[in-house]
């Protein structure tokens, strides 16, 4: 790895925390993983119940938040 490289990838890990924080904090940010959230659980899994939907699409969204993936 060069040393320009090496620099780059320092800075992003120096910051990556601080920038998520500042995405995660954002509510246009939130809205779009919810919406996602919501749209994979539409996709990917067969409920009948919309409220067993909703809350399912609100905990992989709140995984996002939390670093828990």
């Amino acid at each position: 790895m060069d040393g320009r490289t090496q620099a780059t990838r320092l800075l992003a890990d120096g910051f990556a925390r601080e920038f998520a924080d500042q995405l995660t904090a954002d509510e246009d940010f939130a809205t779009f993983v919810m919406d996602k959230a919501k749209d994979f659980v539409d996709e990917h899994i067969p409920f009948t119940d919309e409220d067993a939907a909703f809350d399912v699409a609100m905990l992989l969204s709140d995984r996002i938040f939390e670093g828990k993936y």
